[in-house]
């Protein structure tokens, strides 16, 4: 848009002109700005011009006249760009070749109109601004206390378009658009910038999020989100466009991640984010319309996706998509499937109800990854598994560049559990390419290397910028899990060497809020160690780069804490401290602070509201015009239902002297932009460091007032690559023939080669016949249908003929034709269908007498009642059938107790052991070591076996006080092994001071888990352990392990003295992937003092077969 009129609003004393500015050096080393050798595709931006009327007050703080401020943009000179100044037409003011872009027209008035050009350059094409009068001066009494900074600053309010009320899909209760209170915060939320519509302006795209929006712990259902785009135009028509996401999107910070930026180059910013059936673009169109498949084209838009009950209630985990829009129009262009989650692998997600939790987590991001072209990078979860998918979109087509995944088992080389709720982007390993800052550790640009992991895990804050001015890039961090070694951290981003030691800085809890930047330029100057200053909610002082202390951290006020954001508003190199709606300045010599008051009350942005509960974060703060300082947009009448809602969007207009290029020409922090709204929001920050220490300097030996930093300045190019546009496309293949269930693929030829844009869009007549993905046919039933390929650039068609064909089913056979099942037993059978290629290999089975026996869709036969049925497999295609005989009948029972005795081959001196065929006592006192007794079994390859057995633990203290399972010093539990000591499974209480958690290891290459109500595939009821300190403690064991369909359940029941009463039980049914059970193991394990400790097995054990039944009792 071009900019008309800026509402203006000053107060504060400003110069009335400024001119060249050096500063005598204190060395004669030349610094001059270096610039990477890479260009990469940027904004292009405008001169930004702002314009305002400035009064001056009785104070002396402002002067009258004009403010004007103005981009100085990443493809113009730091060192030799001079500017002209017009008013009304005339010039009336050239700058220095290095000035500061701003100035002070001290004969302006509110009807001037203004213009800046490149000096000697045509102004005819450039747009006059107008300043306005509406003047705020901050109270005098206010700014003359002593506690306070100079201030001057104006604001543009944008009105904006509240929602209205809507019915949530889960339960029919209304969701409004305003907060309510602390716990119902709804209304404008998170924002961010692009140039929408090419003109060279910003435009603003802001989240609607509802009064029920959840974090993902929480469980419950939610209003719709709205994404809306503004031009940032004081008017009323500055509405483009609203998005609604629908209610198959839960709405909350964590959920919808939006990234508004450039990404095919044509000089309008796409929007993208993750969407689901019934997600509506800017043009009243669902986003499935622009599907990449078959089956999004044709998803059911109205249906309910999202849970209703337990930790799924109001989430949709699974029917998710990733939709690229039009930023000019809100128009869908694109829709592929989102990162899916994998119910095969909830253990990476989370245990038990965590899974819903822990895999809701979204993050987002943009990255150069080829160093040149913005990429889309996607993220799912970060405390356990971290899934990231990085896309290229080239104005037609979305393609997956690489997915990452981290898993437990390959933790040391992915990013599993390392992340945050927030991310960075930067070349890190300064090799021109970016990499992804993901927590603890960062993925490099080809997604599979994993750089700098400090294995700290997972935090709520983070910072990333060259904060000592060396030429590469840290990163500070505060830790929610490992806050016992590092509270704080500050790392080399590409290798993950930390500044101090472990233990330096510590909490005793998780420390949530912390923050890094040159917040005092004044004392970093003189002390080199303090070129930047961390901070943190958790620890009382501020720490300089080896994590000394320097002084008091920043003070709070109002409702800031100010361990959260930052902004550069006074116009030195420092950057000021923000929070809620409050500004403030810290002196690190003295560790105190100072406010910036705003015209009315105490607080720095008049009328501002802020967002995200306790973050207390601004919608965004952004370089978005004038010269570098940033600007800061927040919500006004946010809590109200029917007052005009609006941003209002504040920027300073204090001078400065120094001259620095608009940072969004700073790829670094231009991405930082783009991710800020991204989970928990971080500020910005630039690649490389703002400081005095960075200034550059002359032949002369003289400090100029602009910075020649260690790392290079973004090297801009606003060309796209050039366009070849398509002129036509026909398809390999008119007619193919592919067999039902199987795949062809149909390659298409577009000319020219060379052509730019090679997306096609595949469609098929007929998907009950065929579907086709990206020229991949799949055959669903027999018959024809016609597959369409359509480019998206030109609408050139082609057409293939497919026909699905059937190879016939000639005849079946069953692994068993007679078997013999005892009432309640199992027993799986399989069927064989010939031949082998046959299309339709899909079986119905039926049971003569489903009284007597019934069968399950694989096959899987379940005796009922004694007596005899036939259980019969019929192919669907062609109708052949296997029978099988099933003869339910009771089951004989023996005693296979055995003669073998519990042995054990490691007592000593402090070790007692008995044993025999049926019993087992280890008993210990001041042992060194720990002890184990086995006994070994008769080994059987069907049927089921069952062991059940009483086991007693306890013991006593070095001091006399007793102790139970889990001991003060001994871990006790017990193991099934097969015939190589191979572990089937084992059940341990670790040692701690209390009773804690039974823990499981269902397999020998499977890690340890808590065996709790939230363990996954664990049954739990009552109170299994508790925190139980009673000298001992009983336990009933029963395991059983069903050969014929390979699993084995364990059931541990906590119970009393008398072994009548039982305080819960803990139960899993498992695979056990062919292992059969030989030897149980009973152990202790030494972990400190010499206390002692008595294990002792007896009752009884036994082995159960399909027709006969063993008996072991021990």
């Amino acid at each position: 848009m071009n900019r008309k009129v800026i509402s203006a609003a000053v107060a504060v004393a400003m110069t009335a002109t400024m001119s060249s500015f050096a500063l005598p050096a204190n060395a004669a080393e030349v610094k001059t700005p270096q610039y990477q050798t890479n260009t990469r595709q940027m904004e292009k931006l405008n001169r930004g011009l702002i314009a305002v009327k400035t009064t001056a007050d009785t104070r002396g703080q402002a002067v009258n006249g004009v403010y004007l401020s103005w981009r100085l943009l990443g493809d113009e000179s730091l060192e030799n760009q001079a500017f002209d100044i017009y008013k009304n037409g005339t010039k009336i003011h050239t700058t220095g070749v290095h000035d500061a872009t701003n100035w002070i027209d001290t004969s302006g008035t509110a009807s001037d109109k203004y213009k800046v050009v490149k000096a000697g350059e045509d102004a005819s094409k450039e747009t006059e601004v107008t300043p306005t009068s509406n003047n705020n001066c901050a109270k005098s009494n206010e700014v003359g206390n002593g506690n306070s900074e100079k201030n001057s600053f104006t604001y543009v309010d944008i009105p904006i378009s509240r929602p209205d009320p809507v019915e949530r899909m889960g339960d029919g209760k209304i969701s409004n658009y305003y907060t309510v209170d602390k716990s119902h915060e709804g209304g404008a939320n998170d924002a961010s910038v692009g140039d929408l519509d090419g003109d060279g302006n910003y435009e603003i795209v802001l989240k609607w999020d509802p009064t029920d929006s959840k974090d993902s712990a929480g469980a419950d259902f939610t209003g719709n989100a709205y994404i809306d785009a503004y031009k940032i135009d004081p008017n009323n028509d500055g509405y483009m466009w609203r998005i609604d996401l629908g209610k198959n999107v839960t709405s909350g910070a964590h959920y919808t991640q939006f990234l508004v930026y450039d990404f095919d180059g044509d000089g309008k910013s796409e929007v993208a984010m993750k969407t689901a059936p019934g997600t509506v673009d800017g043009t009243g169109h669902y986003v499935t319309e622009v599907g990449d498949t078959d089956e999004i084209r044709n998803t059911d838009n109205t249906k309910s996706y999202i849970g209703t009950s337990g930790r799924l209630k109001g989430k949709n985990p699974f029917t998710q998509y990733l939709t690229i829009f039009d930023g000019e129009t809100g128009a869908a262009l694109y829709t592929t499937d989102f990162i899916p989650y994998d119910a095969a692998e909830d253990q990476y997600w989370g245990d038990g109800k965590a899974k819903y939790n822990r895999s809701e987590r979204y993050l987002a991001a943009v990255a150069y990854l080829d160093g040149i072209h913005p990429s889309i990078v996607m993220c799912r979860g970060y405390y356990h598994d971290s899934v990231i998918r990085a896309y290229t979109w080239d104005g037609t087509e979305l393609t997956m560049q690489w997915e990452h995944k981290g898993k437990k088992s390959e933790s040391s080389t992915t990013l599993y559990g390392q992340g945050n709720h927030n991310l960075s982007v930067g070349d890190i390993d300064n090799d021109g390419k970016d990499e992804i800052v993901y927590g603890s550790a960062a993925l490099d640009d080809d997604g599979k290397t994993v750089l700098g992991n400090t294995g700290l895990g997972h935090g709520d804050a983070m910072h990333m910028s060259d904060f000592n001015n060396d030429g590469t890039q840290e990163v500070f961090s505060v830790k929610e899990e490992e806050f016992k070694k590092y509270a704080e951290d500050l790392r080399v981003a590409s290798t993950g060497k930390h500044f101090w030691g472990s233990g330096k800085l510590t909490t005793s809890s998780d420390n949530g809020r912390g923050v890094m930047d040159n917040i005092d330029d004044s004392y970093a100057k003189e002390h080199s160690n303090a070129l930047a200053i961390g901070w943190s909610s958790g620890i009382a002082n501020a720490h300089d780069l080896n994590g000394d202390d320097v002084a008091a951290k920043p003070a709070g006020a109002g409702s800031g804490t100010f361990d959260n954001f930052l902004v550069y508003w006074d116009g030195d190199l420092s950057r000021e401290l923000l929070d809620a709606n409050i500004i403030q300045k810290y002196y690190a010599a003295t560790g105190t602070t100072k406010r910036f008051y705003g015209p009315s009350d105490g607080y720095t942005l008049t009328g501002g509201s802020t967002n995200n509960y306790s973050k207390r974060n601004p919608s965004l703060v952004a370089d978005i015009w004038g010269d570098w300082r940033e600007e800061i947009i927040m919500p006004v009448n946010k809590g109200s239902a029917t007052d005009q809602a609006y941003l209002r969007i504040y920027t300073s207009t204090i001078p400065t002297d120094y001259r620095i290029t608009t940072l969004m020409h700073d790829c670094q922090y231009r991405l930082s932009v783009a991710w800020q709204n991204v989970g928990y929001n971080q500020p910005t920050h630039a690649s490389y460091y703002i400081g005095s220490v960075a200034l550059a300097t002359d032949e002369s030996g003289n400090t100029l007032n602009y910075l020649a930093p260690a790392v290079p300045y973004t090297k801009v190019t606003y060309s796209a690559p050039e366009q070849v546009a398509v002129t036509g496309m026909t398809l390999e293949k008119k007619s193919i023939e592919v067999e039902k269930g199987k795949t062809e693929t149909i390659n298409a030829i577009i000319t020219p080669e060379n052509a730019t844009r090679k997306g096609i869009t595949w469609t098929s007549s007929d998907t009950n016949v065929a579907t086709v993905t990206n020229g991949v046919v799949k055959g669903i039933s027999a018959g024809t249908a016609t597959i369409t390929a359509t480019t998206k650039d030109g609408n050139f068609t082609d057409t293939c003929e497919v026909t699905v064909m059937q190879n016939a089913v000639t005849g079946i056979r069953i692994s068993e034709k007679l078997i013999d099942l005892g009432m309640g037993y199992k027993k799986q059978i399989t069927a064989t269908v010939m031949p082998d290629d046959a299309t339709d290999k899909s079986v119905e089975w039926t049971s003569e007498n489903p009284e007597i026996a019934t069968v399950s869709d694989n096959g899987t036969i379940t005796g009922k009642s004694y007596g005899r049925t036939v259980v019969t497999a019929t192919t669907t295609d062609g109708g052949y059938t296997a029978k099988c005989v099933v003869r339910v009948k009771p089951i004989d029972v023996f005693d296979a107790t055995g003669n073998n005795e519990f042995v054990s081959e490691n007592t000593d001196a402090n070790t007692a052991f008995t044993g025999s065929a049926n019993s087992a006592v280890i008993s210990q006192t001041g042992a060194s070591d720990g002890a184990e007794a086995h006994k070994d079994f008769e080994v059987y390859d069907s049927g089921k076996v069952e062991l059940e057995y009483r086991l007693t633990t306890g013991g006593v203290k070095v001091d006399g006080s007793n102790w139970n399972w889990t001991g003060h010093e001994y871990t006790m539990g017990m193991k099934l092994l097969d015939s190589e000591g191979n572990n089937i499974v084992t059940i341990y209480q670790p040692y701690t001071t209390k009773a804690q958690n039974l823990m499981a290891q269902t397999s020998v290459d499977s890690a340890a888990a808590a065996v709790t109500a939230s363990g996954s595939g664990w049954s739990n009821s009552g109170n299994v352990v508790g925190n139980i300190q009673g000298s001992s403690k009983r336990w009933k064991v029963k395991v059983t392990l069903d050969y014929d369909n390979d699993n084995c359940t364990v059931k541990v029941t906590g119970t009393d003295g008398t072994w009548a009463n039982d305080d819960g039980v803990i139960q899993k049914t498992f695979a056990l992937k062919g292992a059969k059970f030989k030897t149980l193991s009973l152990y202790t394990q030494k972990m400190k003092d010499y206390d002692s400790a008595t294990l002792t097995l007896r009752r009884k054990l036994k082995i159960l077969y399909t027709v006969s039944q063993q008996l072991f009792r021990v």
